[in-house]
C-alpha cells in the first residue's frame, strides 16, 4: 500500500504525485455526454419548486483504455445509453435543491463503472436569468487509489 511507503524520505505528497504519475502513463479514453437538456424540478426557491426547469448536463469520462484494444467490442466500452438512462433517473425521482448535488450524484453514478477514473459533470439550469446563457456548477472528482 501507498501509505507504508511514507517516512522518512518520503512525503505523502510524493506518493499521490507517483501515483499521479503512473496514472498518466496508462492509456486511457474519454466518453462525453454533451448538452443532454433535461425537464427536472430544481432549486431552492419557491417558484423553482412550482413547474420543472430545463437543464443542461454534460460529462466527460475518462477510463481505462482496454488491453485488448476496442475493436467492435461492444463490452469493451463504457455504455453511455445506460448511464444516459440513469441520470435521467435521478432527473425525475423528485424535487432537487442544488446543481452541485445533483452532479455530484451523476459522478458517484459513474464511479459504478471501475473502469471509471475521472468525471467532470457539468449542471446549467438555462432559463433563470435572462441575460446568462445558464447559470451552475463543473464538478471534477477521481477514483481514490487507496
Amino acid at each position: 500500500m501507498a501509505r507504508e511507503r511514507i517516512g522518512d524520505n518520503v512525503t505523502p505528497l510524493d506518493v499521490v504525485r507517483e501515483g499521479a504519475a503512473q496514472r498518466q502513463r496508462q492509456p486511457s479514453y474519454t466518453v462525453r455526454i454533451r448538452d443532454l437538456v433535461l425537464n427536472m424540478f430544481i432549486g431552492v426557491h419557491e417558484f423553482e419548486k412550482a413547474k420543472p426547469q430545463r437543464v443542461k448536463i454534460s460529462v466527460d469520462l475518462t477510463l481505462d483504455y482496454p488491453e485488448e484494444g476496442i475493436g467492435n467490442h461492444y463490452s469493451r466500452v463504457f455504455c453511455y445509453e445506460t448511464f444516459i438512462g440513469r441520470i435521467r433517473m435521478v432527473a425525475e425521482a423528485g424535487h432537487v435543491l442544488l446543481v452541485e448535488g445533483f452532479a455530484e450524484r451523476i459522478a458517484d453514478l459513474a464511479f459504478d463503472d471501475r473502469r471509471v477514473n475521472a468525471v467532470k459533470v457539468e449542471v446549467e439550469k438555462l432559463d433563470i436569468f435572462s441575460d446568462a446563457a445558464g447559470v451552475g456548477t463543473l464538478i471534477e472528482k477521481f477514483r481514490p487509489t487507496d
